[in-house]
């Protein structure tokens, strides 16, 4: 087995469960003081990329 692929694999996998969680832990926090209109815009973005996690979390003042 090639180890460079596997080690790629299971980083990329990490990745992608600590984004989902962090996600998640994002929406229980905020979707309570959020307006409608803001939920429905989250709720259609649902599969949020790192970059733009990270450019919504800075407009919301959670970093």
């Amino acid at each position: 087995m090639n180890y460079k692929k596997l080690g790629l694999k299971v980083g990329i996998e990490i990745h992608q469960h600590c984004t989902l969680l962090l996600v998640k832990l994002v929406q229980k926090t905020k979707l309570r003081n959020m307006r409608k209109q803001e939920k429905r815009h989250l709720f259609m973005r649902r599969i949020l990329t790192p970059p733009a996690l990270w450019r919504w979390m800075k407009s919301h003042h959670i970093l």
